[in-house]
């Protein structure tokens, strides 16, 4: 029996890294008892031992399984992204280097069972950590960089050919400029046009037709909100609930577009700019140089209040206390007023 793989999936391109991850697991499941034999734990709160467990155990009913572990060498390491506080005076949690830990779960990768396909995932990591400690024929170490400014567009081009369609250049670009920050709905927009041509190229007209302008997709939501621009805001959502995107969906991009303004509001009010700002957002420096615009804008009190009152909102959503779109709507209504409105 060919001994099974040791992963080390790591990056900033979380979208490409994840879609791997998956096509693995969803391997796994497609083999005898595959669900049975896939054990998925997460490394920032479970330790060595529990890896060890799940790795040592005997395949159900199969010769194989698979342990899919999340963010626990980055942890050891101290290479984790540092969690996010909360208020004017928090500072990000520095991640602390666990070395005896680190050492342990190094030198339990040459003793991984070979019945098991052990995946490390992380973002942020050092690959010479594992350097020679993964047997050279079961060492799969790949990683995941998000595409820079310039190489979107041919970024974009390679997911089209992945979703067996081709795209004129002018389209690709145009693309390209309605979300640098987020490949999964870059990838899901890509997938909606192919769809559509049926076999020709996509061409920037159809662009413009479904994929809409940077003038109208969640991302002109996001900007009229992060602006305390309401009826920008509500136009944009009205917009967006005639191509039929579903409330449940919109919901957690405002909360993450929210939090990174907090999180901006935090860094700004510590003395943060610029270069540092980015780095510490950790996003692409577009974005960085937006969000610092609009984080100037409000006070911490407000965006916070903002996140409290969406909470509200997700909840009568989910409840049923409220229909979703008329919630959404009066979200916005209510929103606090920052000094740019």
């Amino acid at each position: 029996m060919k001994p099974g793989l040791i992963y080390l999936l790591y990056g900033s391109d979380r979208f490409t890294r994840d879609e791997q991850v998956r096509s693995l697991k969803r391997r796994m499941r497609e083999g005898p008892a595959g669900e049975f034999n896939l054990t998925e734990l997460a490394g920032k709160e479970l330790g060595l031992n529990e890896v060890r467990a799940a790795a040592d155990a005997l395949p159900f009913l199969a010769d194989r399984r698979m342990v899919v572990v999340d963010g626990l060498l980055g942890r050891l390491a101290g290479t984790a992204k540092p969690s996010e506080g909360r208020g004017k005076s928090a500072t990000p949690a520095q991640p602390t280097p666990d070395d005896r830990a680190l050492e342990e779960l190094l030198s339990y990768l040459g003793k991984v069972p070979p019945r098991t396909a052990l995946v490390l995932v992380e973002d942020q990591l050092d690959p010479r950590i594992v350097a020679g400690r993964i047997p050279d024929d079961r060492a799969h170490v790949r990683a995941y960089e998000r595409p820079r400014p310039n190489e979107l567009a041919r970024w974009i081009d390679r997911r089209v050919k992945h979703h067996g369609g081709t795209m004129d250049a002018a389209a690709a670009r145009q693309l390209a400029r309605l979300a640098p920050e987020d490949l999964a709905l870059l990838d899901n927009e890509i997938r909606k046009l192919v769809t559509y041509v049926g076999g020709r190229a996509v061409t920037l007209a159809d662009v413009e037709l479904l994929s809409t302008t940077p003038d109208v997709t969640i991302f002109g939501l996001l900007d009229g909100l992060a602006n305390g621009d309401r009826g920008s805001a509500l136009t944009q959502l009205r917009f967006l609930f005639t191509r039929s995107e579903r409330p449940e969906a919109i919901v957690p991009q405002i909360a993450a577009a929210l939090r990174r303004l907090v999180h901006a509001r935090e860094l700004l009010d510590q003395g943060s700019r610029g270069p540092d700002l980015q780095r510490r957002l950790g996003v692409h420096p577009f974005v960085a140089e937006k969000t610092e615009q609009q984080a100037r804008g409000y006070r911490i009190d407000q965006l916070e209040s903002a996140l409290r009152l969406l909470l509200h909102t997700d909840r009568a959503i989910k409840t049923g206390e409220a229909e979703p779109e008329l919630a959404l709507e009066l979200f916005i209504a209510d929103l606090p007023r920052g000094s740019v409105a």
